[in-house]
């Protein structure tokens, strides 16, 4: 099939009101029933990832949001503690890693150099 004809023969068979946006895998099975050309699923897939209207009607694929739930605020300095670390990092005087303490009373946040976090 000549080049000029790939995407509107693509469109045919995704866009058309009888064909209903369907995904690559559909509408290569569609459009293989009567056409072939190299890389025809590629072309297919270029063409669904630039469709706007699949892109903006798409389903969420994740379970749907809970609710937001408020913390209890502590009514002490330092008797809640949240600990994070960031790893991996390009060593810099031997270290790699910091560790965050952020302090849920006042939110002071707590910074400290490791050289190595072994979990």
């Amino acid at each position: 099939m000549p080049v000029s004809f790939r995407v509107s023969t693509i469109e045919k068979y995704h866009s058309s009101p009888v064909a209903g946006h369907f995904g690559t895998k559909k509408t290569e099975e569609l459009l293989s029933r009567f056409y072939y050309w190299p890389n025809l699923h590629e072309d297919i897939e270029q063409f669904i990832k630039s469709c706007i209207i699949c892109a903006t009607r798409k389903d969420a694929t994740h379970a749907p949001y809970g609710l937001n739930q408020l913390t209890n605020t502590p009514s002490l300095p330092w008797t809640n503690l949240n600990v994070d670390f960031i790893t991996d990092l390009p060593e810099s005087s031997n270290f790699t890693t910091i560790m965050n303490v952020v302090e849920q009373f006042s939110k002071m946040l707590h910074l400290c150099k490791i050289i190595r976090l072994y979990i």
